[in-house]
């Protein structure tokens, strides 16, 4: 029930923040709380999993879904013990302490809901390529691997790694820093860049230390948009021999197209090294010069990454 689930976390938090050293001597009284609320919920729970990853090339979303009826829910958890006993019986698992974690799948489980109130259902749904296959085409494939895999994004994923950042030194490139929310200096800056998708577009969270800009990616006439706030940047993706480069080809004030001699200098670059992702980005306007340039290297979540930037 949400009201008793509520209850407890409320209860919880007292001990975790020492207020109460523990919940026994309150015992009887959630005994007899809940006997009271058990007439206000429902013997109905369910559970949905989602997946999101790759088979091949193709991008799918796996969504598992199971109702139980009847209160029959708790003893979901309990099936395992009988199919692990059955499994070291036939001399398909070894006794003893591990890990079970892909002792089991859901083909073991899924007999045992028949003797129960259970029922359930899986689906399959393929997505569309990655927002950078889908303007690059075919030369995606030819980008070194950790650079494609910086950019098969889906879902909500991330990265992080260490950066350089530089500033320009006049008072309109500091406030054109301000107003985008670009970082400070820094040398070695810790760098967080949390990746977002949904329906095509990508939105990137770049974290340097404790500040913070955003801006949303898409696809228009086979440029790569990135837009911060009204101002739209539509660049060409250009391979390298390491890498690629971004191009700025066209910009925008909200659906105003603005002159190309007004742009941003814009000099963007991504390239493998030691099998690592780089990047370099520099950004300068006319009559101010220098905004921003940063450059380091990432990885994705769950892998060491321990660049030297200065390189």
């Amino acid at each position: 029930m949400t009201s008793q689930n509520l209850a407890l976390w409320a209860a919880s938090r007292l001990v975790r923040a020492g207020v109460l050293r523990d919940l026994k001597a309150f015992k009887r009284v959630i005994g007899a709380l809940r006997g009271l609320l058990s007439g206000l919920g429902t013997d109905r729970s369910g559970m949905k999993v989602r997946v999101f990853g790759f088979d091949g090339v193709r991008r799918v979303e796996r969504c598992w879904t199971l109702v139980a009826e009847r209160g029959d829910g708790p003893q979901i958890p309990c099936i395992a013990a009988p199919l692990v006993l059955k499994a070291m019986r036939d001399g398909r698992v070894a006794p003893g302490a591990g890990d079970a974690g892909d002792l089991l799948d859901l083909a073991d489980f899924e007999p045992e809901f028949a003797l129960l109130s259970v029922t359930w259902r899986r689906a399959e749904t393929e997505h569309p390529p990655s927002l950078y296959r889908r303007v690059m085409g075919e030369r995606f494939d030819a980008l070194p691997p950790a650079v494609r895999t910086m950019h098969e994004v889906f879902r909500d994923a991330g990265a992080e790694g260490r950066a350089v950042v530089r500033r320009g030194s006049s008072p309109l490139a500091g406030l054109a820093a301000k107003v985008f929310g670009f970082p400070p200096n820094g040398e070695n800056v810790p760098v967080h860049v949390r990746f977002q998708e949904r329906d095509g577009t990508e939105t990137w969270t770049r974290s340097f230390g404790d500040r913070s800009f955003r801006s949303r990616l898409s696809e228009r006439g086979g440029l790569l948009v990135e837009r911060f706030g009204l101002l739209r940047f539509g660049f060409l993706l250009e391979n390298t021999p390491d890498g690629l480069a971004m191009i700025l080809r066209r910009w925008w004030l909200g659906p105003v197209p603005l002159p190309k001699a007004l742009a941003p200098q814009s000099a963007a670059t991504e390239h493998e090294r030691d099998g690592a992702f780089w990047f370099d980005v520099r950004i300068g306007a006319p009559l101010i010069g220098l905004l921003v340039h940063y450059k380091g290297r990432l990885a994705p979540l769950g892998v060491p990454a321990e660049p030297d930037p200065a390189d």
